[in-house]
């Protein structure tokens, strides 16, 4: 009952019981199966970033690492037409979204924001730049503090201002790509 009260109010076809004994995650039948496997696919994003990675962080990270799970195997992020939106919208189209104030105010934003812009930070610092960032963003993810920008800039070893403009040039260069 109370997985199906979390669902309704957070309007979404499954839910991963955070605090639950055994972290179960419940899905909600969908009369798509493409939608199901994209529901499938993003709460065992969320198991196993709880069982592998860490069982905290700020709403943009597990909803993000989750977000990135649910379009694997789908088609390359920039042409998943309403999550790139999303990011297209945000960061190219309106002035002022920067990485400090998703890390900082995940928890005020609206889930669009939170699960794709989530998902593009995670994906910048994972395979942008040619993977510069990889091994730091990986020791990140385990323990770094998800509620701090600054933490974020001093594990990637570069001024936050400089990290924040290597992201919109990165979205910039996808968006180009788009198929």
């Amino acid at each position: 009952d109370r997985a199906e009260a979390e669902l309704e109010k957070a309007r979404a076809y499954g839910v991963y019981q955070h605090g639950d004994p055994f972290r179960p995650a419940v899905l909600w039948y969908m009369e798509a199966l493409r939608g199901s496997s994209f529901t499938t696919r993003h709460e065992c994003g969320h198991q196993f970033v709880a069982h592998y990675v860490r069982g905290d962080g700020e709403p943009w990270f597990g909803e993000g690492i989750a977000t990135i799970f649910e379009c694997q195997g789908d088609v390359p992020f920039q042409d998943h037409l309403y999550r790139w939106q999303v990011v297209h919208d945000t960061v190219l189209e309106k002035e002022g979204f920067t990485v400090a104030n998703l890390v900082k105010y995940s928890g005020k934003l609206g889930s669009d924001q939170i699960y794709c812009l989530g998902a593009a930070v995670h994906l910048f610092f994972l395979t942008g730049k040619e993977k510069a960032y990889r091994e730091a963003y990986q020791k990140f993810l385990g323990k770094g503090n998800t509620k701090d920008p600054e933490a974020l800039a001093k594990a990637m070893g570069r001024p936050l201002a400089d990290l924040e403009a290597e992201f919109v040039e990165w979205v910039k260069a996808l968006d180009a790509q788009r198929k």
